[in-house]
């Protein structure tokens, strides 16, 4: 994705992401990158599923934390 425009969105954190610490789960924050993900693809009308030929596969995801997010906050996540 380097080579394309430049994506962002805002997203809220929703009460279901928010666990027992009182702030955004890991497991959450990896699927809202997932549907950052999706949004983008649609967005570019692009076929998650043909991509050259390939279907698109997330083979690794690293994640660092910039601080907690809590119920309600608005996250911008971009490329």
């Amino acid at each position: 994705m380097s080579d394309s425009t430049p994506f962002s969105i805002d997203l809220p954190v929703r009460i279901s992401e928010v666990n027992y610490g009182d702030h955004l789960g890991h497991a959450a924050l990896a699927s809202l990158l997932h549907q950052t993900k999706i949004l983008y693809f649609k967005r570019n009308n692009i076929d998650e599923r043909d991509i050259h030929g390939i279907g698109a596969i997330v083979r690794r995801l690293e994640i660092d934390y910039r601080g907690e997010a809590h119920f309600n906050d608005c996250l911008l996540i971009r490329s």
